[in-house]
């Protein structure tokens, strides 16, 4: 069984993780699901990586790593994930000089002891870190079997594009790596603080995160009981001033889509064109639905006849509507958007400068849905 308090206080004691960096002080014994999201640059792959090694020493832990797609985890993309580790002799550290280097191989990861030469001497005989795809979930449910994996990382959860049913293949994934286990602790990390994200509907703080800011740390549960832990990282108070230095210097731009990067505490939305006044409807039953969103796309024109679409949220639609869903559609009026005819339309009036939006919210939502970027047609 882990002892997630005895861990905690080893890393502490080895003083693993400096002040203003990332710790996990949360509660591991009631609350499983850990969703973490922060701006760049406060180490929380790292330290979650920290705390794997201290459990591998201390009671065999192994961390399970997860990432989005399998090519994501080969080991030309993942060869640095130990680099600050290695670099901070914090091997030798953790393990009283009995090992002084990590080796990959495939996707395992094994401590090793090299020579002066830079020779590998010894090698464990366990891999002490397993990385993982989303998209390997069913091939892995006859061959995965670590029952010491309770420390599961889900690094950059929040990608791109959010595939159809990847929460339930993600979820299967950690079935097949915990089994009946009730020790094991699942981190969702991520850069991007989108609320939109169809990860936070799946967890279902879609409406509690968008009122979240910065700093905000809640724990929650389910409709059906699940407590889930959701943390927006800032930056560390005594870290503050130098970082606005650093951001004065090289990232003193105006672009809000720069926050994740300076650690603003507002959400990253570009700036879209707004509402004008006195516009006319012609059409207005097209609608787009995102994650549990709802957009009116409102064909109108202006004071000089014109031809805009405006968007903004809708609350309900009507028999008659014509929906884009960009999943599986499930309504008689529900239609899928690619190589649909509307949408072309949309996307046409919009590289043209002529789809306006009562809020940058909506813009957001109408770039995710669309997969385009507002910064495409400027």
């Amino acid at each position: 069984m882990v002892k997630w308090d005895k861990i905690k206080k080893r890393v502490k004691e080895l003083k693993l993780i400096p002040k203003g960096v990332f710790f996990p002080n949360y509660d591991f014994e009631t609350v499983k699901h850990h969703i973490i999201c922060s701006v760049r640059e406060i180490g929380k792959t790292t330290s979650l990586l920290i705390f794997g090694l201290v459990g591998y020493e201390m009671c065999g832990l192994q961390t399970i790593y997860v990432r989005e797609t399998t090519e994501m985890r080969y080991p030309k993309n993942t060869r640095g994930l130990f680099n600050v580790v290695k670099e901070n002799g914090y091997i030798e550290k953790i393990f009283n000089n009995k090992w002084n280097d990590v080796l990959l191989s495939s996707r395992y990861w094994y401590l090793v002891r090299r020579d002066e030469k830079g020779n590998v001497v010894e090698k464990d005989i366990n891999p002490f870190c397993i990385m993982v795809s989303i998209e390997e979930h069913e091939e892995l449910k006859s061959s995965l079997n670590y029952p010491l994996g309770d420390l599961i990382i889900v690094d950059e959860f929040i990608g791109k594009r959010y595939r159809y049913n990847e929460f339930f293949m993600l979820q299967d994934l950690i079935k097949t790596i915990i089994r009946q286990r009730t020790s094991a602790v699942i981190f969702y990390l991520a850069n991007d603080i989108d609320y939109t994200s169809e990860y936070f509907a799946e967890f279902e703080c879609d409406e509690i995160i968008k009122d979240m800011k910065l700093g905000d740390d809640e724990t929650y549960k389910t409709e059906k009981g699940t407590k889930v832990h959701l943390a927006l990282l800032g930056v560390a108070e005594d870290v503050k001033e130098s970082r606005e230095q650093h951001n004065l210097m090289y990232f003193g731009f105006k672009n809000p889509m720069l926050s994740s990067i300076t650690g603003n505490t507002e959400w990253a939305f570009a700036d879209y064109p707004k509402q004008y006044s006195d516009l006319s409807p012609i059409e207005r039953r097209i609608y787009l639905r995102y994650n549990g969103l709802l957009v009116r796309c409102d064909i109108v024109t202006d004071n000089n006849n014109r031809l805009l679409v405006f968007c903004h949220k809708a609350t309900k639609f009507y028999e008659d509507s014509y929906i884009l869903v960009n999943v599986q559609p499930m309504l008689k009026n529900e239609f899928y958007y690619y190589g649909d005819n509307v949408c072309r339309f949309l996307v046409d009036m919009y590289s043209k400068n002529r789809v306006i939006f009562s809020n940058n919210k909506i813009g957001h939502i109408f770039d995710k849905f669309f997969n385009v970027s507002r910064n495409d047609f400027l």
